[in-house]
């Protein structure tokens, strides 16, 4: 029974995970960014490793392993990477900073950007740290580039795909998202002489 528990708990994770990383990335003009992706990944992966069974450690590997977490200077410097890769995505998408909606994205962003590569880097054992400071790094990328590109076709393709439901990642009645400038766009090509929407000479034919 735990096992089928676990299953469905880590399939919700790939889920909450999925919903936010796409919504962040690409339909943050729209939505904005709702906390409720986040405390969905990180309420399914805290109950996924309640149900893990606990590794059989050695004594002595568990007094060095719990000396080695109470060094919270890895653990400052990745709050920082975080904390600084969010305020440069969101300088990146125009938002006006000091402002109590900036201030509220910038905890939102900081979170994910903490969370996800916590979850990756769960897989790998000593080289926690390392593997957490990349997945920052690589979703970093991957936030910036959602920005410069046309939402559209990526958000329609993981809708089809059902790995994104847009009308679930919406704010709560009575709050919005903030208005997002959007990533320069070129301006539509005119044909010369040609008049704007008619297709007639300019002046009028004289």
């Amino acid at each position: 029974m735990k096992l089928v528990l676990r299953v469905a708990l880590l399939l919700a994770v790939v889920r909450f995970a999925a919903q936010a990383l796409i919504g962040y990335a690409f339909d943050f003009r729209t939505h904005g960014y709702p906390l409720w992706p986040l405390l969905g990944l990180g309420g399914a992966f805290a109950a996924y490793l309640k149900l893990r069974p606990p590794p059989q450690e050695k004594p002595e590997k568990r007094e060095r392993a719990e000396i080695s977490y109470a060094n919270i200077d890895n653990a400052f410097l990745l709050l920082i990477l975080a904390l600084v890769s969010s305020a440069f995505l969101l300088d990146k998408r125009g938002e006006d900073p000091f402002t109590p909606m900036y201030f509220l994205h910038l905890s939102t962003l900081t979170l994910f950007l903490l969370l996800l590569p916590f979850i990756v880097s769960c897989l790998f054992g000593r080289a926690r740290t390392f593997v957490t400071a990349v997945s920052t790094l690589v979703l970093m990328a991957f936030l910036v580039d959602g920005t410069m590109k046309d939402p559209e076709p990526v958000i329609s393709y993981f809708t089809e795909a059902r790995a994104y439901d847009p009308a679930r990642f919406s704010w709560s009645e009575g709050a919005g998202p903030i208005p997002i400038i959007p990533p320069d766009l070129p301006p539509p090509a005119t044909i010369p002489g040609k008049a704007a929407g008619n297709g007639l000479p300019e002046n009028g034919g004289r």
